[in-house]
């Protein structure tokens, strides 16, 4: 074969300059596309990991961390859990472990954290005169902190959100007819247990230690839900459903309504 002439040898740069070229523009594109589009929901949560040997001990606090459990895919029926499977929440180091199982579990645990102060707010004003009067305390509320009126305007889009979210657990069997949602501090407590759980499991927390904050958990969550757990996942869930994120919210109620079968089944055999 012989030499290749200069007019070749330029048709092959350009050539390989070409092809260089649709590259890049079709990685331009690619990027361009992915950052148009919303970004994906949090993993689903799947599967229900049951220990071999079930200990009931405490089953309210293992109701609160059920979804938390799930999510690490550890046992949701007994306290303990393998060192393999204990990870840290992120943002928690080990020398702060303590302070925030306290802040969880202890005195402040049923001080919301600010993303839930207004949510728990108009559950508590419902709590305290019921569903009738609901929205004319949201206004007495409003008025006496000096809140402006696109405010109570929130605050009220909020409770109706909230009642769309309850007739939405209703639909899936979570809660009853005449069931209701009046806290979400549940979301702390459920953080709490597996904090706990998973402090116990990589030596952070002694046994004694962490069956006294589990007795801690049993006691908010039962104070508030009784052994009502779809109630209790119920108010785990409000906050995705106020603010519309649904895949999480068909994620936890599928979850959900496969735990009740664990939860609710052998609670009547104890």
């Amino acid at each position: 074969m012989g030499a290749l002439t200069q007019g070749q040898t330029i048709a092959i740069s350009l050539g390989f300059s070409a092809v260089m070229l649709l590259g890049m523009l079709g990685a331009h594109l690619i990027r361009q596309r992915q950052a148009q589009q919303p970004p994906k929901p949090e993993p689903l949560l799947t599967g229900e990991p049951i220990a071999g040997q079930p200990d009931w001990t405490h089953r309210p606090a293992l109701a609160a961390g059920a979804f938390l459990a799930v999510r690490a895919r550890v046992p949701v029926d007994t306290p303990r859990m393998s060192k393999r499977r204990a990870v840290l929440p992120a943002g928690v180091a080990e020398d702060e472990v303590p302070e925030t199982i306290n802040s969880l579990l202890g005195i402040d645990a049923r001080t919301v954290s600010s993303g839930l102060v207004d949510l728990e707010e108009i559950l508590a004003q419902r709590r305290v005169v019921g569903p009738e009067l609901w929205r004319h305390r949201i206004d007495e509320f409003a008025a006496g902190a000096g809140l402006t009126l696109a405010y109570r305007a929130e605050l009220h889009r909020l409770a109706e959100a909230v009642l769309e979210a309850e007739e939405g657990f209703r639909r899936k069997g979570l809660l009853a007819e005449d069931g209701r949602v009046d806290t979400v501090a549940g979301v702390h407590w459920a953080q709490g247990v597996h904090l706990v759980r998973v402090a116990r499991a990589k030596g952070l927390l002694e046994d004694a230690a962490a069956r006294r904050w589990l007795a801690a958990a049993d006691a908010l969550v039962g104070d508030s839900f009784g052994q009502d757990w779809g109630r209790l996942w119920c108010s785990l869930m409000l906050p995705y459903a106020v603010h519309k994120q649904w895949p999480q919210v068909d994620a936890h109620a599928r979850v959900a309504t496969r735990l009740l079968a664990i939860f609710v089944e052998p609670a009547s055999a104890d």
